[in-house]
């Protein structure tokens, strides 16, 4: 897809920058290009006060995540204007899940906006497809 790798390869080469710090240097660059603080942890960013968690209300695998209404959401709860706004995705797709299982949290600067990202939420009938199975992870 990006050209980088050849066929059937891209996993591996993508655990290999990861692994060797390539992609946190790059991601430093891009930080300082933007004009923040490459210095910055994790632990540095301060998180929204208002927070709301969604849960499985089923068991299944996640076959599909609806990146669009997460873009929705996110936005909706201030990103990328507010900097302590966002979606913290906790099972990703391939996931298997049971009823009951924390799946993501909202944070927001603004109880308003956050209220606003639940509504879209629910009325977009979930942000993860759950399946049966799943026959192969790669």
């Amino acid at each position: 897809m990006g050209g980088k790798a050849q066929k059937g390869m891209g996993q591996k080469l993508a655990k290999e920058i990861l692994r060797t710090g390539k992609a946190y240097e790059k991601m430093k660059k891009i930080i300082s290009i933007q004009g923040g603080d490459p210095s910055i942890t994790p632990e540095d960013i301060l998180i929204g006060p208002y927070v709301k968690e969604f849960y499985a209300n089923k068991s299944g695998h996640i076959t599909e995540v609806k990146n669009s209404i997460i873009n929705q959401i996110a936005k909706t709860a201030g990103c990328p204007h507010s900097k302590s706004a966002g979606v913290e995705i906790i099972k990703k797709q391939g996931a298997r899940i049971k009823e009951g299982d924390l799946i993501f949290r909202i944070y927001s600067p603004s109880q308003s906006k956050l209220k606003k990202a639940e509504k879209i939420y629910n009325s977009s009938g979930g942000v993860v497809v759950l399946g049966g199975m799943v026959i192969e992870r790669i």
